[in-house]
């Protein structure tokens, strides 16, 4: 399990709400659980393959540079 801690809950909140956009829209499959105050979770399957695990992150750089 992974975590990314973001400056601030608000911040966080708006980024897991444009990654659920995205993934209604684009149908991407990529979601993301807040944690604690302030981090989004990552929980990946142990047995990701690295090709998956890269478009997972190129996934999520998409969702940060839209929202």
């Amino acid at each position: 399990m992974w975590a990314h801690e973001i400056l601030s809950g608000e911040i966080r909140n708006g980024i897991i709400r444009r990654a659920e956009e995205l993934a209604s829209e684009d149908e991407y499959g990529l979601r993301l659980l807040g944690a604690g105050k302030k981090a989004i979770r990552f929980m990946p399957p142990l047995n990701i393959s690295p090709d998956m695990l890269d478009f997972g992150l190129s996934l999520y750089e998409k969702v940060l540079s839209s929202a």
